[in-house]
């Protein structure tokens, strides 16, 4: 039963993702020729305001010491992006089994 409504949403869904990429192409391909048509006409950008005080400027930096909030950050510890792929894995693979099994059932 489940295999059955996949066959007939997928089509729909395959649409959906293909017109959404489609748009999202174009609009990129927009964006970047009227950067260049920017670029070559010369149109000169408004100044910048003044960049704030980076860390290094800081006593803290410094000295060595790292803020906590860099520390904290989930870049430093890639063993839960590990994790949750394992999971995902583990998600997508138990609902492929039920599919198949499914199918064996019905004929």
């Amino acid at each position: 039963m489940y295999l059955t409504i996949l066959r007939l949403i997928w089509p729909y869904v395959m649409r959906y993702g293909a017109s959404k990429t489609a748009d999202y192409l174009q609009q990129r391909r927009e964006r970047q020729l009227n950067l260049t048509a920017k670029a070559e006409t010369g149109e000169e950008c408004p100044p910048c305001p003044p960049c704030p005080p980076s860390s290094t400027d800081s006593p803290a930096a410094k000295a060595g010491r790292v803020p906590t909030e860099l520390k904290t950050s989930s870049m430093s510890n890639p063993i839960w992006f590990a994790l949750s792929g394992l999971l995902l894995g583990c998600a997508f693979s138990i609902i492929i089994y039920i599919f198949l099994q499914d199918k064996d059932k019905h004929p």
